[in-house]
């Protein structure tokens, strides 16, 4: 197909471009790689030195900042983030499994239901084939919605029928899968059986509401606290004096009180959580929300490596004071 002129005088000015600049990039493209190689082979040999040569392995020769105190700063309350962030997948996943349940119940609800005529032979044959034609319509009806939930087969990967029977139990889900009378009752209980369905959903979507807003406040608690610590370093000890020693085991005493008080919030949290949630089994909701990611209690597990680290401060002070 020919381009129209002014098309072709745009495509002539475009290449013209990128051939005077592929000059240039391929140039500064060249030199930001053997930059970055530098930048690699230097880092190999920081960490080869300080691996090797420095003593307790504690420090990178690069950096002033201990290995273990930069990961406090990042990856372990960064834990705190990734958790907040499955919360957000699990209310999006739950509130489209609430719309499909709500857009079922409606169609079912709109089903007429057959007349079980006794009269004649050929009005109980033209109920029963009435009777037929709706199960099959809930069962279709069902797969056009609740099953057709984004991500369906990655969080469930069930079929038809156990899905079904999870959710609407063994006794209306027999009556649809064994083709038994569509009765008033079957369409009266499977109405409220997704109502249950969709409050289920709502009383988890509130604990999840809880739960974002304990992570939250605890992150916020946290954040000033690891930059307390970051302050603490080790490398500072051999040449304080007994007084700024001792200043420094109030401030890490202080610190771990403040830390304390944060586990024991976020516990009562967990267990208020938990227990205004409508849970019928000994999971802790945590276990269900985080069940994707590597840690199930964020908030513990950076207070606890936050523990650990001033612990080990505690004890270097001691040692630096019996010298004194």
């Amino acid at each position: 197909m020919h381009l129209p002129a002014a098309s072709t005088l745009r495509l002539l000015h475009i290449q013209k471009r990128v051939a005077a600049n592929r000059f240039l990039y391929g140039w500064v493209g060249k030199i930001a790689s053997l930059l970055l190689v530098g930048v690699l082979i230097t880092l190999l040999i920081g960490i080869w030195i300080n691996l090797n040569w420095v003593s307790g392995g504690s420090f990178i020769w690069l950096f002033p900042i201990p290995v273990e105190v930069l990961l406090l700063g990042g990856f372990v309350c960064g834990q705190i983030g990734t958790s907040i962030r499955a919360l957000k997948c699990e209310r999006r996943n739950l509130r489209y499994e609430q719309q499909a349940f709500e857009e079922f119940k409606r169609r079912v609800q709109a089903f007429p239901v057959p007349v079980h005529g006794r009269e004649n032979i050929s009005l109980q044959l033209q109920s029963a084939d009435q009777n037929n034609t709706s199960l099959r319509k809930i069962g279709d009806l069902y797969r056009e919605t609740v099953m057709s939930i984004p991500d369906y087969d990655c969080e469930y990967g069930e079929s038809f029928e156990e899905h079904f029977i999870a959710e609407l139990g063994p006794d209306l889900a027999s009556a649809v899968l064994d083709a038994k009378w569509f009765t008033p009752n079957v369409k009266r209980g499977i109405c409220l059986r997704v109502s249950e369905c969709v409050r289920n959903r709502q009383s988890t979507l509130d604990s999840i509401d809880l739960e974002e807003q304990s992570l939250i406040s605890a992150r916020s608690e946290l954040k000033p606290i690891s930059k307390k610590v970051k302050e603490i370093n080790s490398d500072k000890y051999s040449d304080a004096s007994r007084s700024e020693l001792l200043a420094i085991q109030d401030r890490i005493q202080e610190l771990s009180m403040e830390i304390e008080n944060i586990i024991q919030t976020r516990q009562q949290d967990i267990w208020r959580i938990n227990r205004e949630s409508n849970g019928e089994t000994e999971v802790f909701l945590q276990e269900y929300l985080y069940r994707r990611n590597n840690v199930v209690y964020p908030v513990l597990d950076c207070t606890v490596t936050y523990i650990t680290t001033l612990k080990e401060r505690r004890t270097l002070i001691i040692e630096a004071l019996d010298v004194r």
